[in-house]
Order: structure tokens, then sequence, then C-alpha cells
């Protein structure tokens, strides 16, 4: 058995995130210390509309994924890998013992408000296509706008995800309706994240990430940009991801080929492990995020 840690992006959001676990005291202390670091009250955020702005969103998601961590009470000598979806990852590198909580948290924050910001000055949206094969998607958005729409996830063979400016993405889908592709599904975010509209947050946040000092990490980290685990260029890669499409098939093609057996999805939702599912089904997804879900955990944790 061979087991890696996966944590969710954002979409995975729903308002009451934390109130399942705030009983907790162990739980607790996350939001407590990160409504200090941030200077508001970050679990009364989660409980309204508001954890769905991309500013909250980051920071509410990144905080309630490392606090579900630390119930399980791991023993990080039976962790093989650690991964997540776009902001995922950067919640992958403090469970990865890189870098603690506290002193990622605001770069966490800044990536989440100037993603935000700059979303807001170029409107875009995410549409996930199905089953449209990629040299008609590629000719599609040529046909249109190569500048304005993108690829921003390839999550599984069959499954696509574009973005981009609002006008242009909608020329695209009707487009591809025009050509015989149905199953065209809206994203609920609030930019063209992975694309390169987002170049902006990509030149203020490389600084601050090539200053972070990191620590060596206790599991090998997978990067959205390559699918690969992440080698010495981690930074430059980590800071990448933002306008770059998220190679979540590759990811999950190295989870294959390093032997993982299982994956824990923590936090928020099952987006991760059901595309794990979909790209490699002999790999055994676990969610946890409930106290239910938490509790057939620690009875599976007993047969390590």
């Amino acid at each position: 058995m061979k087991i890696a840690l996966a944590f969710p992006g954002q979409g995975a959001q729903k308002i009451g995130l934390g109130k399942e676990f705030m009983s907790f005291p162990t739980y607790k202390k996350y939001f407590t210390q990160a409504s200090e670091i941030l200077g508001y009250d970050l679990f009364s955020i989660c409980q309204s509309e508001k954890i769905h702005e991309t500013k909250y969103t980051q920071v509410a998601l990144f905080t309630a994924s490392l606090a579900t961590l630390e119930l399980l009470e791991l023993d990080y000598s039976k962790i093989s890998l650690g991964f997540g979806l776009s902001l995922g990852e950067y919640t992958a590198l403090v469970a990865g013992k890189k870098a603690t909580f506290a002193e990622f948290l605001p770069i966490v924050e800044k990536r989440g408000r100037l993603m935000g910001e700059v979303s807001q000055k170029f409107p875009g949206k995410m549409v996930v296509t199905m089953k449209v094969p990629v040299e008609i998607l590629t000719e599609t958005i040529h046909e249109v706008n190569p500048k304005e729409v993108f690829i921003c996830n390839f999550n599984t063979k069959e499954q696509i995800v574009i973005g981009g400016m609002n006008d242009s993405v909608d020329q695209v889908v009707s487009l591809l309706k025009e050509k015989g592709f149905k199953k065209l599904i809206p994203l609920k975010v609030s930019g063209a994240f992975h694309t390169p509209l987002l170049h902006e947050v990509v030149e203020t946040l490389t600084p601050v990430i090539e200053r972070f000092s990191f620590e060596k990490e206790i599991f090998p980290l997978l990067s959205n940009v390559t699918g690969e685990i992440h080698g010495t260029d981690f930074k430059e890669k980590l800071v990448q991801q933002i306008e770059s499409p998220v190679k979540m098939e590759k990811m999950c093609n190295t989870l294959k080929q390093e032997g993982i057996t299982h994956v824990l999805e923590i936090g928020c939702g099952n987006v991760v492990g059901q595309l794990v599912k979909k790209n490699q089904p002999e790999i055994t997804p676990l969610t946890i995020d409930t106290k239910e879900n938490l509790t057939a955990f620690k009875e599976w944790q007993k047969q390590w």
C-alpha cells in the first residue's frame, strides 16, 4: 500500500466550510491563527457568500485543508507523495513541511487577492468540455481568438477545461455546439485561471516566492505545470502554474508510475479523487471532510 495526500483547488469551497470540525480544538486553532494573521474573522467569512470571492476562497480552503490534515494524526513515514489541484499544490507544500502554515498563509492570501483583482480587470470564465478532441478544441479557439481563449486544465482524456475572456469563451462554446459537442459545463469560478490573462499575478508573485526560504520536503510533491515530481526549479513552477494549464491527467499517470494505491483527499469535497479515479481506476480515492469519513479513516488507519 502506497498513499498520496491530495488537496482541493478553488471551486471546491462551499458555504459552511469549517463548521463540521470547529468543535475540535486542534482544528479551531488553524482558523484562530489565520484570523490573527489575515486581520479578519475567516470562519465567519466561510459561513457566508463571501467564501466564493477569490480573495477569501483560497485562504479558506488552504486553512480548512491543513486543519483537517492535523486531525488525521498521520504517521508521515507512511505517506509516499503529495499533490493538489491549483491552490491545492500550495497546500501540499505545507503538508510536505516545505513551509509552515503561518509563514505561507500570507503568500496564499496575496495569490488569491491578486488573482481576484486581475480577474476583475479581465472578466473571464472557465468551461469544462467533454469528449472534445484537443485538436478540434485548439482549432476552434484559433477560429475565435487564441489571445483571449486558452486550454487551462487537462483533467482526463475526455475532459478538458477552457478559459478566457467572457465573450470569446462564449463564441468558442457556440462553435463547439455547432460542431456537435453539447456537453459544455461552466465552472463556478470568478475568472479565467491558469491562462496568460493572469500574467500580471505571476510577475508580482515571482519575487515573493523567490525570496521565500523553503525547507526540504518530507515526501515528493507533484507539479501542476509538468504533472511530474517537482525538481530544483519548483519555485519557478509554483508561480508558473498560475498562468499555465493544470496537467491533472499527467499527475494521475505519475501516481500510477510511483505505485500509489490510495489517495486521501483532504479538506473539502472529492473533485480531485474523482479525477484520479477517472484517470487511474485502480487507485482508490478517499475523501476526508466530515466527521463520518474522518471516523472511517481512523478505523482504516489501524490497518496500516
